[in-house]
């Protein structure tokens, strides 16, 4: 079933969402990663997982989030919209 926040969402309109990925991140890396909330949730075979969360501006900026995870060789777990 496709909820009504899914409905309303546009590839250039702004949303919440949450990352999380697996990996070495250093929590001071929020401004490179457009401000973004990042804290460390668990950790699964001795690897830290850590979730970010933050408003975007549109899709753009999140594919942007992600090809920087994907240079700093972070597995991505997951992406949410709230």
């Amino acid at each position: 079933m496709i909820t009504s926040e899914v409905k309303n969402m546009a590839f250039g309109n702004s949303g919440i969402y949450q990352i999380t990925v697996m990996g070495d991140l250093d929590i001071s890396w929020s401004s490179r990663l457009s401000g973004m909330q990042i804290s460390l949730d668990k950790r699964i075979d001795g690897k830290d997982v850590y979730s970010l969360v933050g408003k975007l501006k549109d899709q753009a900026e999140l594919i942007g989030i992600i090809n920087t995870l994907y240079d700093l060789h972070l597995s991505l777990i997951e992406v949410k919209t709230h």
